[in-house]
């Protein structure tokens, strides 16, 4: 039997070359796959609840209110020690008032409450993505509950109670 060395063969020591690459790239699509679908996976709550979210935007908006009253309770680190009462007219606040205070807030101290809008209300539950939970009104579509779980800015939680739309004369 004849042996030939590789000097004899030039072309084995190319294959060989080849054959490693080929398994080599084959391995970086294999990884990078892998990554795509575990950033799909993390990501996905965050799709889900954006689709959610603007379900009920479009719900909400199908009412075309612009005018409302409604009670906010919000909780954690900037929380007001107690239920207000918010009175919107064309989104923007018109009144406030603590009852359990049982005063009344002057409109040029509005603008801290200004996020208790139900519009601004939606922009938080759309950046509610890690640790957080929003509940939504059956009826109308509006955040009812917010909690961000540490994570809501100046606060933790937010609760929309006593919702009553102003019907336009």
């Amino acid at each position: 039997m004849e042996q030939r060395s590789a000097v004899d063969k030039p072309n084995t020591l190319a294959i060989s070359i080849t054959e490693i690459s080929a398994d080599t790239s084959k391995r970086r699509i294999g990884c990078g796959t892998l990554l795509l679908l575990a950033l799909l996976l993390c990501s996905s709550p965050w799709i889900f609840r954006s689709i959610v979210t603007a379900f009920n935007v479009v719900r909400w908006s199908s009412y075309g209110i612009t005018n409302y009253t409604m009670t906010v309770h919000h909780g954690g680190l900037g929380g007001f020690g107690g239920p207000i009462n918010i009175t919107v007219q064309n989104g923007k606040i018109a009144e406030i008032d603590f009852p359990s205070a049982d005063v009344a807030i002057d409109e040029a101290d509005f603008l801290p409450f200004q996020r208790f809008t139900i519009d601004k209300l939606f922009s938080a539950s759309f950046n509610c993505v890690i640790y957080c939970s929003v509940t939504y009104d059956a009826t109308y579509g509006f955040p009812i509950v917010i909690d961000q779980g540490g994570f809501l800015e100046r606060g933790d939680f937010v609760e929309v109670t006593d919702f009553q739309p102003i019907l336009s004369e």
